[in-house]
């Protein structure tokens, strides 16, 4: 069942107060579409990853300047929280990988995919939420030169093997 409007602004409003809307984040449009979409069952989180040469912490954070080191590195360091957030919240891992190329149509270049199972919306949303996946933003915004998150839906079951 979709959340209801208030739920949604609160939503919202608590994203907004943490300055985690549009950038390398959701707009406020595309978490509203979201939210209000069907919740159901499982959800794929499709990310397409394209990191800095260079981290960009903003002035005066601990890793400005050259101590940020690479742009991976600092999405790494996100990555190291996000990982256990989204265990925490009931995700699992169903892939990570290393892009080589552009084999059909016409794309940007990317570094790296990364497909995350939650075991709903909300589960996903909770987690987003969550004041220590929070913290660890800065290092995911100082990291990606850009980003494409795309939730979908499973059509199949792809951990199970064919019998």
């Amino acid at each position: 069942m979709p959340r209801s409007d208030d739920e949604i602004r609160t939503v919202i409003d608590q994203l907004r107060a943490s300055e985690e809307l549009g950038g390398v984040s959701p707009t406020e449009a595309q978490l509203r579409a979201l939210l209000q979409r069907p919740d159901d069952g499982p959800v794929q989180m499709l990310n397409l990853l394209k990191f800095r040469d260079r981290a960009s912490y903003p002035e005066g954070h601990p890793l400005a300047g050259d101590a940020g080191g690479s742009g991976a590195e600092a999405y790494a360091r996100y990555g190291a929280v996000a990982s256990r957030k989204i265990v925490e919240y009931g995700g699992r891992f169903v892939l990570v990988a290393t892009c080589d190329q552009v084999v059909i149509g016409e794309a940007p270049a990317w570094d790296q995919t990364v497909v995350v199972e939650y075991p709903t919306r909300a589960a996903f949303v909770e987690m987003i939420l969550d004041a220590e996946y929070q913290a660890a933003h800065p290092h995911r915004r100082a990291g990606l030169d850009r980003t494409v998150l795309i939730a979908t839906t499973p059509v199949i079951d792809a951990s199970r093997r064919p019998t």
